[in-house]
Protein backbone atom coordinates (compact mmCIF):
# COMPACT_ATOMS: atom_id res chain seq x y z
CA UNK A 1 0.00 0.00 0.00
CA UNK A 2 2.88 2.34 0.76
CA UNK A 3 4.41 1.78 -2.68
CA UNK A 4 1.09 2.66 -4.29
CA UNK A 5 0.92 5.95 -2.36
CA UNK A 6 4.52 6.80 -3.28
CA UNK A 7 3.80 6.12 -6.96
CA UNK A 8 0.64 8.22 -6.86
CA UNK A 9 2.52 11.07 -5.15
CA UNK A 10 5.25 10.92 -7.82
CA UNK A 11 2.67 11.07 -10.61
CA UNK A 12 0.99 14.09 -9.00
CA UNK A 13 4.34 15.89 -8.82
CA UNK A 14 5.19 15.01 -12.44
CA UNK A 15 1.92 16.24 -14.02
CA UNK A 16 3.15 19.77 -14.82
CA UNK A 17 6.32 18.41 -16.42
CA UNK A 18 4.35 15.92 -18.50
CA UNK A 19 2.01 18.70 -19.60
CA UNK A 20 4.99 20.82 -20.70
CA UNK A 21 6.40 17.87 -22.67
CA UNK A 22 3.10 17.40 -24.50
CA UNK A 23 2.96 21.11 -25.21
CA UNK A 24 6.48 21.08 -26.65
CA UNK A 25 5.66 18.07 -28.83
CA UNK A 26 2.58 19.93 -30.06
CA UNK A 27 4.70 22.97 -30.95
CA UNK A 28 7.23 20.79 -32.75
CA UNK A 29 4.54 19.06 -34.79
CA UNK A 30 2.95 22.41 -35.63
CA UNK A 31 6.31 23.80 -36.76
CA UNK A 32 6.98 20.83 -39.02
CA UNK A 33 3.48 20.89 -40.53
CA UNK A 34 3.50 24.64 -41.08
CA UNK A 35 6.96 24.54 -42.69
CA UNK A 36 5.87 21.74 -45.02
CA UNK A 37 2.60 23.47 -45.95
CA UNK A 38 4.18 26.85 -46.60
CA UNK A 39 7.04 25.32 -48.60
CA UNK A 40 4.50 23.63 -50.87
CA UNK A 41 2.98 26.99 -51.69
CA UNK A 42 0.05 27.38 -49.32
CA UNK A 43 -0.98 30.97 -48.78
CA UNK A 44 -0.31 32.51 -45.37
CA UNK A 45 -3.95 33.55 -45.10
CA UNK A 46 -5.30 30.09 -45.91
CA UNK A 47 -2.88 28.52 -43.46
CA UNK A 48 -4.04 30.82 -40.66
CA UNK A 49 -7.69 29.95 -41.34
CA UNK A 50 -6.94 26.22 -41.29
CA UNK A 51 -4.91 26.57 -38.10
CA UNK A 52 -7.75 28.40 -36.36
CA UNK A 53 -10.31 25.87 -37.58
CA UNK A 54 -8.26 22.95 -36.23
CA UNK A 55 -7.71 24.76 -32.92
CA UNK A 56 -11.46 25.38 -32.63
CA UNK A 57 -12.24 21.71 -33.28
CA UNK A 58 -9.64 20.52 -30.75
CA UNK A 59 -10.38 23.00 -27.95
CA UNK A 60 -14.20 23.10 -28.12
CA UNK A 61 -14.83 19.72 -26.40
CA UNK A 62 -12.57 20.69 -23.49
CA UNK A 63 -14.25 24.08 -23.16
CA UNK A 64 -17.72 22.55 -23.15
CA UNK A 65 -16.72 19.87 -20.64
CA UNK A 66 -15.05 22.22 -18.17
CA UNK A 67 -17.71 24.92 -18.51
CA UNK A 68 -20.44 22.40 -17.73
CA UNK A 69 -18.90 21.58 -14.36
CA UNK A 70 -17.65 25.07 -13.46
CA UNK A 71 -19.90 27.65 -15.09
CA UNK A 72 -19.03 31.33 -14.86
CA UNK A 73 -21.36 34.23 -15.39
CA UNK A 74 -21.40 35.72 -18.91
CA UNK A 75 -20.30 39.09 -17.53
CA UNK A 76 -16.89 37.64 -16.69
CA UNK A 77 -16.43 36.51 -20.30
CA UNK A 78 -17.42 39.94 -21.59
CA UNK A 79 -15.01 41.69 -19.20
CA UNK A 80 -12.13 39.40 -20.18
CA UNK A 81 -12.86 39.84 -23.89
CA UNK A 82 -13.07 43.62 -23.55
CA UNK A 83 -9.80 43.65 -21.58
CA UNK A 84 -8.00 41.59 -24.21
CA UNK A 85 -9.26 43.75 -27.06
CA UNK A 86 -8.25 46.92 -25.23
CA UNK A 87 -4.82 45.48 -24.43
CA UNK A 88 -4.28 44.54 -28.07
CA UNK A 89 -5.34 48.01 -29.16
CA UNK A 90 -3.06 49.77 -26.67
CA UNK A 91 -0.08 47.57 -27.49
CA UNK A 92 -0.86 47.62 -31.23
CA UNK A 93 -0.62 43.85 -31.47
CA UNK A 94 -2.98 43.26 -34.38
CA UNK A 95 -1.15 45.64 -36.67
CA UNK A 96 2.21 44.26 -35.60
CA UNK A 97 1.15 40.72 -36.52
CA UNK A 98 -0.34 41.74 -39.86
CA UNK A 99 2.84 43.62 -40.76
CA UNK A 100 4.81 40.39 -40.67
CA UNK A 101 2.17 38.31 -42.45
CA UNK A 102 1.75 40.84 -45.25
CA UNK A 103 5.48 41.59 -45.42
CA UNK A 104 4.64 45.25 -46.02
CA UNK A 105 7.71 47.48 -45.72
CA UNK A 106 5.64 50.68 -45.63
CA UNK A 107 3.91 49.96 -42.31
CA UNK A 108 4.86 52.44 -39.62
CA UNK A 109 5.35 51.40 -36.02
CA UNK A 110 3.02 53.66 -34.09
CA UNK A 111 0.81 53.18 -31.07
CA UNK A 112 -2.84 54.01 -31.58
CA UNK A 113 -5.56 54.10 -28.96
CA UNK A 114 -8.85 52.79 -30.33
Amino acid sequence: MEIYLQTQNWIEKAKPFIAVLFLQFGYAIMDVLSKAALNRGMSNYVFVVYRHAVAFIVITPFALYFDKYNPLSPSIYICVLFGLVLLCKVLNLGREKSKFVNNDPYNKDQVSLL
